[in-house]
């Protein structure tokens, strides 16, 4: 097992201390009206190739942005989806920082989705359990 930290708290961390950041395919701020914002990365194909492709993710998102939408009452709009190339480690936290954060408004709803390669942590609380 590894003792990396999981994929969030370290997006989470980057963002909080100013790291790098890249442009985000998702809505700039005034372009969708404020209020829910969620974020649906999917990540199938890696640049370290085949090896690591994954077909699940791509399936993923498209379900995940349909539930967002169809059951849960978001508008399109206001759904961010990040696939593949687009979801480096700087489009992660410009997305997260820009289209989660940033545009969220006080009692709106904020999710966050991720489908890919993830990583397990030893030892912690519950919350680390499978």
């Amino acid at each position: 097992m590894s003792t990396h930290p999981p994929l969030l708290l370290a997006l989470l961390s980057l963002i909080v201390s100013g790291s790098v950041m890249a442009m985000s395919p998702c809505p700039a701020s005034g372009r969708v009206a404020s209020g829910d914002r969620a974020l649906v990365i999917g990540i199938g194909s890696y640049a370290a190739g085949d090896s690591l492709r994954l077909s699940g993710p791509a399936g993923d998102r498209r379900k995940m942005q349909a539930l967002l939408v169809d059951d849960l009452g978001y508008a399109a709009e206001q759904v961010c989806v990040l696939a593949d190339e687009q979801a480096t480690l700087a489009g992660m936290q410009t997305a997260i920082q820009d289209w989660l954060i940033a545009q969220s408004t006080p009692g709106a709803r904020v999710f966050l989705y991720f489908s890919g390669h993830g990583d397990q942590v030893s030892g912690g609380g519950p919350e680390l359990f499978d």
